[in-house]
């Protein structure tokens, strides 16, 4: 189990790239082709007029929030193969980083999804709502339908696992550290 603690953050180098600019301009003309192919009866006046409003304040908020999510990869990778790398080579103290890794890693994403109050453009969303957590799950499932849609895997492969098998895998790890705990606990006394 030490050595998946570090198998564990490898995927996170894939999902590194590309940089958000590239990124946030790729996923909005999967987001616009989306809609457009939905929204065909629009006059071409309509396209024209929502063409000129806002895709740069779109574009804008799509790279902003992706940089914040790729410095947060960052970190979380290069904090996670160090503690990784600390249990496979079993130094001292290792089941504690281990603990605060996984404790840190499911405190971002509560926090993400409760406290952060981030914008989701409406293109992004099925249906309108005030609630950011809906909100935020919306945009998520919107990029993985996009992305599976127009073909791509690596998009709805990041979601996935940024957003369901990582806590799974860091709740696995708490439960096993604290397993550990109470397995070592009689044989101290």
């Amino acid at each position: 189990m030490r050595k998946f603690l570090v198998l564990a953050w490898l995927p996170l180098i894939v999902f590194l790239f590309p940089l958000p600019p590239q990124a946030a301009k790729q996923l909005q003309n999967e987001l616009h082709g989306a809609r457009t192919s939905e929204q065909s009866s629009v006059t071409d006046a309509t396209k024209e007029s929502l063409k000129q409003q806002g895709p740069q304040v779109e574009l804008d908020m799509f790279t902003s929030v992706l940089w914040d999510k790729w410095m947060q990869d960052l970190g979380l990778l290069a904090v996670g193969l160090f503690v990784g790398v600390m249990a496979w080579r079993e130094y001292r103290h290792w089941q504690w980083f281990a603990l605060g890794m996984s404790i840190a890693y499911l405190s971002l994403v509560v926090l993400r999804y409760v406290l952060m109050e981030r914008p989701v453009p409406d293109s992004a969303l099925f249906f309108e709502t005030s609630n950011h957590f809906l909100r935020v799950m919306q945009a998520n499932l919107r990029l993985v339908e996009v992305g599976i849609s127009n073909g791509s895997l690596m998009r709805p492969a990041w979601v996935i696992y940024r957003e369901i098998v990582m806590p799974i895998f860091q709740v696995a790890v708490l439960v096993w550290l604290l397993w550990l705990y109470q397995r070592s606990k009689p044989q101290q006394q």
